[in-house]
């Protein structure tokens, strides 16, 4: 179950644990704000680099099972918002990628299959994304994260072309700048800085492969590999249990937002 590997990953440092490693880094940087510093946007406009990819590994990735890890991780994230007396909605990030693995395993390829099909999708999810957004963490804009990745990754394989490919990756990071902005209402420069972090994430996604590096390996000191790959590759796991720490430390603080067992239907601060 939890921090057990049955899948024989190599020993060298490949793509994924960069790439994850760094997810989990910006997502910790935005918990951090959204609990502990909420009048400080700046966090939440760093942390804003962790999300994309995340989703955007859902829709890379060649499997698509939805494992007893990832039901079990959201399930104790729901519990323990509701023992600690927090909210309810939005649900955690888990249960957006349980929605990916359930609702769009089966189409990805249906909705590239010509410009007029991908429009009207892309369209109901940009106007969906703010009232998904109260039941499930970013709403459909996991979605469309997800497409980006199945783009990149079956990149041959598009009946929209080279050119549709680029325009629906463009199409997808605007919308997801679109609603970071509108969400957190940020200033105007740290609207500037979240659109300049998010298009420089989202060209590095664009050119993402699966990829090692046993020279790197090699080289690199083994205590920084062993962190790298630890957080690459425990991603859920850490996720799951650094939010349970924070939710128990803050309840344990009792800074007057919580009641044990008397949950709110929503947070009141920004929804991270």
């Amino acid at each position: 179950m939890f921090f057990k590997r049955t899948d024989n990953l190599t020993t060298n440092l490949t793509s994924y644990d960069f790439l994850k490693f760094l997810t989990l880094s910006f997502m910790i940087v935005d918990h951090i704000g959204a609990f502990f510093f909420p009048e400080e946007l700046w966090w939440r406009v760093i942390g804003r680099l962790g999300f994309p990819a995340w989703f955007f590994l859902a829709g890379y990735s060649k499997g698509h099972q939805i494992g007893q890890t990832l039901w079990i991780g959201a399930a104790l994230l729901i519990a323990s918002n509701v023992a600690f007396g927090q909210y309810m909605f939005p649900m955690n990030a888990l249960v957006s990628f349980i929605c990916i693995r359930l609702l769009m395993t089966h189409y990805y390829r249906a909705v590239f299959a010509n410009w007029e099909i991908l429009i009207y999708v892309c369209v109901a999810f940009l106007a969906l994304s703010l009232p998904t957004n109260y039941l499930f963490e970013y709403g459909t804009l996991v979605f469309l994260m997800a497409m980006f990745g199945y783009a990149v990754r079956n990149k041959d394989d598009l009946r929209i072309g080279k050119f549709g490919r680029i325009v629906f990756c463009i199409f997808a990071t605007f919308s997801v700048i679109l609603l970071q902005v509108v969400t957190f209402a940020f200033s105007v420069e740290q609207s500037i800085l979240c659109t300049v972090l998010l298009s420089l994430a989202s060209v590095i996604l664009f050119f993402f492969k699966a990829d090692e590096y046993p020279e790197l390996t090699k080289k690199m000191p083994s205590f920084i590999t062993s962190i790298i790959q630890f957080g690459g590759r425990y991603t859920l796991e850490v996720y799951v249990f650094h939010l349970m720490a924070i939710k128990a430390y803050l309840l344990y603080k009792d800074y007057g937002h919580y009641l044990p067992f008397e949950p709110s239907y929503f947070p009141n601060f920004p929804i991270p």
